[in-house]
């Protein structure tokens, strides 16, 4: 077995912070970790995942945000518009910058311990048998849709350890897809309000992403009708 490479993107991160925090503590004591290395862990997990939801959060915010920005700039004129309202930023344990470095001196730490075998490698998922044995080009996503009021539609997804999925729509039998949002967790929501204020017939696709570049193959086309 080779030793498996750091992680590039963060959704691999994430799941490499989550498999260390998760099977760590069996091998604190043989592989000469301390308390203070298994709290600072702990926290970089709960840092990490929260960090990377509010940044999801913000990004569905971009859109909304350009079109307050163009109705404040250029109307029509109404007495008044709700801005969009962006996350608070409260990180939910002690904050230690340097996250992935840290990760990776853990690492080092780890596999240069006298007691550190490729057994306990397996475990931790530090190595690999093929380094290149997930093929992004053969993934095909899935989706699961949810009508919500108003138009909205919720969209569910896994990642499949990529970066995000990039989801489009139209309605039914157009021509043209339209991006509905990139999306960093699941669910995504999709808010868009039929023209009419009646029920829509939608079709809707989804891709993976790995540093904002579409990697995966489209998903099937799903069909939904909105919900006014």
């Amino acid at each position: 077995m080779a030793d498996k490479p750091f992680p590039r993107t963060e959704a691999e991160i994430e799941q490499l912070i989550d498999r260390l925090e998760s099977e760590l503590p069996a091998f604190q004591a043989l592989l000469g970790l301390t308390v203070g290395d298994m709290v600072r862990l702990s926290n970089a997990k709960a840092n990490f995942h929260y960090i990377r939801d509010v940044a999801g959060e913000i990004s569905g915010k971009k859109e909304s945000f350009q079109d307050f920005k163009n109705a404040m700039f250029n109307g029509p004129e109404t007495p008044s518009i709700d801005p969009p309202v962006f996350p608070v930023i409260a990180l939910p344990e002690l904050q230690e910058q340097g996250i992935i470095p840290f990760i990776r001196q853990l690492i080092k730490r780890l596999k240069a311990s006298p007691n550190y075998t490729e057994a306990i490698g397996e475990v931790l998922d530090l190595v690999v048998d093929s380094p290149d044995e997930l093929n992004p080009g053969d993934i095909v996503p899935e989706l699961k849709l949810k009508g919500l009021n108003d138009g909205a539609i919720e969209i569910k997804f896994s990642r499949q350890g990529l970066d995000a999925m990039r989801v489009d729509w139209r309605v039914k039998d157009a021509t043209e897809w339209q991006l509905a949002g990139t999306y960093t967790t699941s669910p995504g929501i999709h808010n868009q309000p039929s023209a009419d204020g009646k029920p829509e017939a939608r079709e809707y696709r989804g891709i993976l992403l790995s540093k904002n570049q579409p990697v995966s193959q489209y998903s099937a086309t799903y069909n939904i009708v909105t919900t006014p």
